[in-house]
């Protein structure tokens, strides 16, 4: 059976993924989540960035894309930026969480867009497209690392993967999630996990990457 990781890394590519972003060819540029040229329309989940590390006053606005198309924007300003995306989207960006499922899934109908579809763009007041923006950390003896990513998902499900040397235990809401991908460095090894939930232990920090 296919294993989850496979897709939910195919866009992200963890860091790597998210640095290619910043010079990714977006195409339109507005749309309301179902892949028109309208005006896109915000919703309640808000990314909210403060004290992005790197930000420059060059920096005047920042846009949201899910696969190519434009969802939300936002202000930059004092060093950060809160982004509103839209409650709903176009079932086109979505993948059946069947299809990835190696372990457990409470329902089989669920679908949810891949780790890493979900960028944030950075534009000069020109409207020139210059670095992208993502959310990392890194334990200070650099024995772990995570990184952050917003995943949409059709209806409330649960899936997991609880052998072996990667673990999945996430818990989706209807709509937007945060969903943390930690990696953990040891003398005989390592293991990662993609969770829904927050390892406090990771200091997480909002940064900036150049074009």
């Amino acid at each position: 059976m296919k294993r989850i990781f496979i897709q939910l890394m195919v866009v992200a590519g963890i860091a790597t993924g998210i640095f290619a972003a910043c010079n990714k060819d977006t195409g339109n540029n507005s749309g309301n989540g179902n892949g028109n040229n309208d005006t896109y329309t915000t919703g309640s989940f808000v990314i909210e960035a403060t004290n992005v590390i790197g930000g420059q006053s060059k920096i005047a606005t920042v846009r949201a894309y899910l696969s190519r198309d434009l969802i939300a924007t936002g202000k930059y300003e004092k060093g950060g930026f809160k982004i509103a995306l839209p409650d709903s989207i176009d079932s086109k960006y979505l993948i059946d969480a069947i299809d990835f499922e190696e372990e457990g899934l409470s329902d089989e109908n669920a679908k949810f867009t891949p780790l890493g579809y979900l960028v944030l763009l950075a534009y000069d007041h020109a409207g020139n497209e210059i670095g992208c923006f993502y959310y990392s950390g890194e334990k200070p003896d650099e024995s772990a690392n995570g990184f952050a990513y917003y995943v949409f998902a059709d209806r409330n499900f649960r899936i997991w993967k609880t052998d072996g040397d990667d673990y999945v235990t996430c818990n989706f809401k209807k709509g937007w999630n945060t969903v943390y991908y930690h990696n953990y460095q040891f003398s005989f090894g390592s293991w990662s996990d993609i969770t829904t939930d927050v390892n406090l232990d990771i200091p997480m920090k909002w940064q900036y990457e150049e074009n």
